[in-house]
């Protein structure tokens, strides 16, 4: 099985925060873009040498080392799905995504380290 695409990114894995709507505009909070502008940065790194821009159906396995035992699972795999539509990764819409795995990894350094398959693939295989 090989990935599409893999990248760590080092560093606190941050759940994306709830929008806050006032009359002059929508806002998250700080926290939550700084690691979204993070993330996004780091996959456009990453996809430098793999030019990769998938707009098949894929599996994307997310593992977060260091999420706070209160952290939503569930907004730490929207922020890392957002960041890799913004980066240019996933094709204009992350509705391709088909298969999403998120994992609280206990222990090592923080981390967000994200994989992913074609879906065919990583059926096969798991």
């Amino acid at each position: 099985m090989s990935a599409l695409f893999s990248c760590t990114v080092l560093g606190k894995p941050i759940p994306q925060g709830r929008a806050r709507t006032t009359r002059f505009g929508t806002y998250y909070p700080k926290s939550s873009k700084e690691h979204r502008c993070l993330l996004v940065d780091s996959f456009q790194c990453a996809n430098i040498g793999q030019w990769v821009n998938i707009s098949e159906a894929c599996s994307v396995l997310i593992e977060a080392a260091g999420v706070r035992a209160n952290g939503d699972l569930d907004n730490v795999a929207k922020a890392v799905l957002d960041a890799l539509q913004d980066a240019g990764v996933l094709a204009s819409d992350d509705v391709r995504t088909v298969k999403c795995l998120t994992v609280r990894v206990i222990d090592g350094e923080p981390r967000t380290e994200v994989t992913i398959t074609a879906y065919g693939e990583a059926t096969k295989a798991g």
